[in-house]
């Protein structure tokens, strides 16, 4: 299942903003932020520019068709095999 990008968007802001500031929750904030890269470094070109569209930029799937010059199929099945190898690879 796709996360919405709103509530995604805000839980990440969230997670970056942290409530606790304390010097062990701030080092797992970071390690988690670079566990992120990494997995996004490691996905396909296509795919990781989809969930970046969608996820952090918050556009449509009509929009990231478009622009990807695919369809909104193709690029759902980019959006879905992007996010299983990243919880595969985290």
């Amino acid at each position: 299942m796709l996360w919405r990008a709103s509530s995604w968007s805000q839980r990440l802001s969230a997670w970056l903003a942290g409530d606790d500031p304390s010097p062990s929750a701030t080092l797992q904030h970071e390690e988690q932020a670079l566990r992120i890269v990494a997995a996004l470094d490691r996905l396909p070109e296509a795919q990781r520019e989809a969930l970046m569209l969608q996820h952090w930029h918050g556009w449509s799937l009509a929009q990231i068709a478009e622009h990807l010059q695919r369809t909104p199929a193709a690029v759902a099945g980019l959006l879905k095999r992007g996010l299983q190898q990243m919880r595969e690879q985290m």
